[in-house]
């Protein structure tokens, strides 16, 4: 029996998403093929990863939207690419597990996409050993320690020791501070880092500071002092803020980094530092939304690709809109649903470059030695070096309350070495 169209799809999951627990899709699909989610006629892949936020705010509807441009095309070498729901693993790693091999020994999925998750880690070794290629945002070491695992930004959370870092947020900042005016940038401005005192806040602080280095940014304050969101987000920032504006020999640094949650964020820190008077740069990189406009007045926002700002610039942007518009009209779209849309896209290529007979072993062999990227949007990311490094590419953006502005466009810049901060050829 064949499957409906990717468009009456998303109207499923909308209607009957929380019925059937993974995006409205029944769990038999039962077809005869001799390749795991491969027929003459069809692809199947499932996407992965906590439903709060990742597919509520957009990663479902951005494959859903790439899918649907090319199965108007005529698929992939005549294949009708077949999504077949979201397996929610709920923030939880055991789940995350239990999850990627329902939609691999149930679903019969070729590969897993979009995979949207910090949990990606042990379902990561059972995908390598099932063959299972999976695409997606690399925020799990899941992405760094599996050839079957691509993320379009390539491995973004290393396990320690972190040895390579890229200079692009520090980069960015200078960019900031030179469209200004400032001839000098960041060279010889203080920057202050606070993360969570966490495993993830701990090692993110580590790069967030070289990457800060590399530009020659002074670091005043280095610590993992914020207590992580679990089991509530901080309500009262006023200690951490009062930290922040003595941090530069009594007065504030030129720019805090703030590597934390998105849930601490979204408590109110920037409205925090606001609050108190700081006028310098506070910059972190997760809380880029439409619907977050206010928690982040005067802020900026690092993001690993370009966002809808850029469209004017950008034609791939508006492309990614319009295709977005085609399948959710009026939809709010939020860092998932760039993240979705971008992983389809890349699964896409592998795909195309398997040729016209492809298998999943076939699929990760041409992922693995691939180029990733669109021109202006994101990458290039470059295998196999995106398993052992990010890409050095990304944006800032900045919000005055109400709306989204470009502050510094999508561009590529270097991975280091800690501590030498000696430049790495990517």
């Amino acid at each position: 029996m064949k499957r409906r169209k990717l468009v009456t799809v998303i109207a499923v999951t909308a209607a009957m998403g929380l019925a059937l627990g993974v995006g409205g899709v029944a769990n038999a699909r039962v077809k005869s093929q001799e390749v795991r989610g491969i027929t003459d006629d069809e692809v199947l892949v499932g996407g992965l990863g906590p439903s709060y936020p990742f597919r509520e705010f957009g990663g479902e509807t951005g494959v859903l939207a790439r899918f649907e441009v090319e199965n108007q095309n005529g698929g992939v070498n005549g294949r009708e690419l077949t999504y077949v729901g979201w397996g929610d693993d709920q923030n939880s790693a055991d789940t995350n597990l239990a999850e990627a091999r329902r939609l691999v020994e149930q679903e019969g999925v070729a590969a897993l996409v979009p995979v949207l998750s910090p949990n990606y880690l042990s379902a990561a070794e059972y995908a390598e050993q099932q063959h299972v290629p999976a695409f997606g945002w690399g925020i799990s070491r899941g992405f760094c320690e599996t050839t079957y695992a691509f993320g379009f930004s390539g491995c973004l959370t290393p396990p320690p020791p972190v040895k390579v870092a890229s200079n692009t947020w520090g980069s960015l900042i200078d960019e900031a501070f030179k469209s200004e005016g400032d001839a000098d940038g960041a060279d010889g401005k203080t920057a202050a880092v606070i993360s969570e005192d966490n495993d993830s806040g701990r090692a993110g602080k580590v790069v967030v500071v070289a990457t800060a280095e590399a530009v020659g940014m002074e670091i005043v304050y280095d610590e993992s002092s914020l207590p992580p969101p679990d089991p509530a987000p901080v309500t009262d920032f006023s200690p951490y803020v009062t930290e922040l504006m003595t941090a530069n020999d009594g007065e504030p640094p030129d720019v805090i980094f703030l590597v934390i949650s998105q849930d601490n964020l979204q408590g109110g820190f920037q409205v925090a530092l606001n609050d108190a008077g700081f006028d310098g740069i506070a910059t972190n990189a997760v809380l880029y939304s439409p619907l977050a406009t206010g928690l982040v007045t005067g802020g900026s926002v690092l993001t690993q690709f370009a966002t809808p700002e850029a469209a004017a610039d950008v034609p791939a942007v508006q492309e990614f809109l319009d295709a977005v518009e085609a399948v959710a009209p009026g939809e709010v779209i939020n860092q998932p649903t760039i993240a979705g849309y971008v992983a389809a896209d890349m699964f896409i290529q592998a795909l195309e470059a398997a040729g016209k007979n492809p298998t999943p072993e076939k699929i990760q062999k041409a992922a693995a030695k691939m180029t990733y990227g669109i021109d202006g949007f994101v990458g290039p990311t470059k295998y196999p070096k995106g398993f052992k490094a990010g890409t050095p590419c990304g944006q800032l953006v900045a919000s005055d309350g109400t709306e989204w502005t470009v502050q510094v466009p999508f561009q590529c810049f270097s991975n280091i070495k800690i501590p030498s901060l000696k430049k790495i050829k990517y």
